[in-house]
């Protein structure tokens, strides 16, 4: 018979393997997207029976997608293409009257939020880049900076989900561009624990890390044949107005709770920071805090960057836009 699973957080390779003879499969993107697979189960031997078990792409489940394909993200319409009725397994698919009906309601106010006007205007799309310096990188960093009065932001290019579109904003937006629950955090750290952070997080195994406050240069061919936790691609980091970075002394810096609490590799650092000096704001998640501070920039918004990060032998690579 066919599994459906919605479970969210992993990639389609990952989903795909096989644990302990048993075939893994999880959803993608808010339950959006599911795998299903035929499961065979040797019932002499008790065991999954991996040579008959097929575990199938990942699906879009919609009421209707794009002519010609199994997608319903707007994001990723083909030119021209109109919205037909999705079919899967030979069925047209069609929303349950009676769960529409419940979460109608709520629909409505997502929807309303989603649309709230926030009073910011951009004047071109501010493209984001998990590799190097990006637009929206520049523009979160400065207004974590600006919120929690920090001498230092620091923002993960993988927190930065969405390229930030041109016009007049609406909250939904923002949203897109920072859709997790995070907080804002403060954590007080030394310069040398600046420069460590900086150092595993251009190491390669990870996207870079997007700053408001300093300036920092990595060779990216540096170290090539180590495993990445024994490269040191730093080359250099200063202040902002190209002073040298104490090791010695504190900086207040601003980022998400995900960071300060050790992700994106940070954990080697992040246990040695005193608790004292790690603030978490849980009042407001981070994309309300930057829906409320943009709003105080000069408008319309430019998108730019100003050379925070130097990328030496970066490889060749489109900007993600």
């Amino acid at each position: 018979g066919t599994i459906d699973a919605y479970f969210a957080g992993h990639t389609h390779q990952q989903m795909r393997q096989f644990v302990n003879g048993v075939p893994a499969v999880q959803g993608l993107a808010y339950s959006a997207e599911f795998s299903t697979l035929d499961l065979w189960v040797d019932r002499g031997r008790h065991r999954v029976d991996t040579s008959r078990t097929n575990i199938r792409p990942l699906t879009m489940i919609c009421a209707s997608v794009y002519s010609g394909t199994d997608r319903c993200e707007s994001r990723d319409a083909p030119r021209g293409a109109t919205l037909v009725p999705r079919t899967f397994l030979g069925r047209t698919i069609e929303p349950d009257p009676a769960v529409a009906a419940l979460i109608a309601p709520y629909n409505e106010r997502v929807a309303a939020k989603r649309n709230e006007k926030i009073g910011v205007q951009a004047a071109g799309t501010f493209a984001r880049n998990y590799n190097a310096e990006s637009q929206v990188g520049d523009l979160l960093t400065d207004a974590m900076r600006r919120a929690l009065n920090t001498d230092i932001a620091f923002m993960n290019s993988g927190g930065i989900r969405a390229p930030l579109r041109a016009g007049d904003l609406v909250y939904g937006d923002i949203f897109e561009v920072s859709p997790f629950d995070n907080y804002p955090a403060v954590v007080t750290l030394t310069g040398a624990q600046i420069i460590d952070i900086l150092r595993i997080t251009t190491n390669g195994e990870r996207g870079i890390m997007q700053v408001g406050g300093i300036r920092y240069t990595f060779d990216a061919a540096k170290d090539a044949d180590k495993p990445p936790a024994e490269r040191n691609r730093l080359v250099s980091v200063t202040m902002e107005d190209g002073s040298p970075l104490d090791p010695a002394k504190l900086y207040r810096v601003a980022m998400p709770d995900f960071l300060a609490n050790g992700g994106d590799g940070l954990q080697p650092v992040m246990q040695t920071v005193p608790s004292d000096r790690i603030t978490v704001t849980l009042d407001r998640p981070l994309h309300d805090v930057f829906a409320d501070v943009l709003k105080t920039f000069p408008q319309p918004l430019v998108p730019k960057t100003d050379g925070r990060i130097t990328v030496l032998n970066a490889p060749q690579a489109p900007q993600t836009s």
